[in-house]
C-alpha cells in the first residue's frame, strides 16, 4: 500500500500518529513524503517504510509551479500541489500499482486493504463528505461532494489521466477561498465521475472518511472485532481540528460540527487513542 503526504514540521506528530495507527494492522505499506522544510526532511529521512522528497524535487519536475508559488499564498500553494505529488510518484516509480493521497490528520482503526482491493475494478477512488442532514446543503454548496483526504489513483490510463486533469485544474485556479463555485483543490472532484464514468468509484463504506461533519447521523458501536459505522467496519477516522493544548488538555473541535452522537464517538474513538 502506497501513501503520499505533503507536510511541514507542524504536522510531523500527525503523520507519526497516522503511521503508528496503520502499523497496528499491517507493515505492508510505504509513505512517500513531500517535505516542505528541511526539518521535516531530516526528521523522516532514513526511517523505515518512508521515502522523503524535497519541494525542490517537485519544482524541478514541474517548473510551472515556480511561478505559481510566487503568485499564491502558502496555503493555496500547498492545495495546488495535491495532484502534482502523486503524479510525480507514479512517473518516478513505474512499479507502483497505485498511490493514495491522504491527509495526515487521520487515524486507522483497521486494515485499509479491503478498500484498495476495489482497484481490481476501478481506477480512481474518492471519499464523499456525507454531510449530516443539518449541514448538508450549505456545505455541499461550499465544499463540494467529496473530501480531499483519501483519494487513490491506479497506475493505469484513467488514473494518470485523472491526475493530469486535476493538475491542469489546480494550475488554472486553486485558492483557499470560495469563488465561482470553486473551492481550493476540492470541488474539482465533483466532475470526475461525469468525465471518467464508472472508472471512478465513490467509496460507499462509511468506515472510510468518518469525520466530525458526518458521524452525527450514523450509528457508532463497538463489536468483538472493532468499531463499526452502521454495518461497516471503521477503517479511517478524520479528526480534523483536534489540538493538544497546555497541560495535556485535548480540544476535539467537535463542537464546531456536531451536537449529537458525541458519547459513542468519545467512548470508542477518542478515548482509546
Amino acid at each position: 500500500m502506497n501513501f503520499s503526504v505533503i507536510l511541514d514540521k507542524n504536522y510531523i506528530s500527525r503523520l507519526e500518529t497516522l503511521i503508528f495507527s496503520l502499523n497496528k494492522f499491517t507493515s505492508n505499506f510505504n509513505f512517500y513524503i513531500l517535505c516542505l522544510d528541511d526539518f521535516t526532511f531530516n526528521y523522516f529521512n532514513a526511517k523505515s517504510n518512508v521515502f522523503t522528497f524535497r519541494l525542490l524535487d517537485l519544482l524541478s519536475k514541474y517548473p510551472e509551479l515556480v511561478k505559481i508559488k510566487e503568485e499564491r499564498d502558502s496555503v493555496s500553494f500547498i492545495f495546488t500541489l495535491s495532484p502534482f505529488f502523486p503524479s510525480f510518484l507514479l512517473n518516478k516509480f513505474s512499479d507502483l500499482d497505485f498511490i493514495c493521497s491522504i491527509d495526515v490528520d487521520q487515524y486507522f482503526f483497521s486494515n485499509p486493504k479491503t478498500i484498495f482491493d476495489l482497484l481490481d475494478f476501478y481506477s480512481v477512488l474518492i471519499t464523499p463528505h456525507r454531510f449530516t442532514d443539518r449541514l448538508l446543503k450549505s456545505n455541499y454548496d461550499v465544499f463540494g461532494r467529496y473530501n480531499v483526504s483519501f483519494q487513490t489513483f491506479k497506475n493505469d490510463k484513467v488514473g494518470i489521466e485523472c491526475l493530469e486533469l486535476w493538475k491542469n485544474q489546480c494550475l488554472e485556479w486553486c485558492f483557499d477561498k470560495v469563488e465561482d463555485e470553486l473551492y481550493a483543490d476540492q470541488k474539482y472532484l465533483d466532475t470526475w465521475k461525469s468525465i471518467f464514468g464508472n472508472s471512478v468509484y465513490e467509496i460507499e463504506n462509511k468506515g472510510v472518511g468518518l469525520a466530525p461533519w458526518n458521524f452525527e447521523d450514523l450509528k457508532i458501536d463497538k463489536r468483538y472485532d472493532g468499531v463499526y459505522v452502521n454495518d461497516d467496519k471503521l477503517v479511517l477516522y478524520h479528526y480534523q481540528g483536534l489540538r493538544v493544548l497546555e497541560n495535556g488538555i485535548v480540544y476535539t473541535f467537535l463542537d464546531n460540527y456536531a451536537e449529537n452522537n458525541l458519547k459513542p464517538i468519545n467512548k470508542f474513538i477518542y478515548k482509546p487513542i
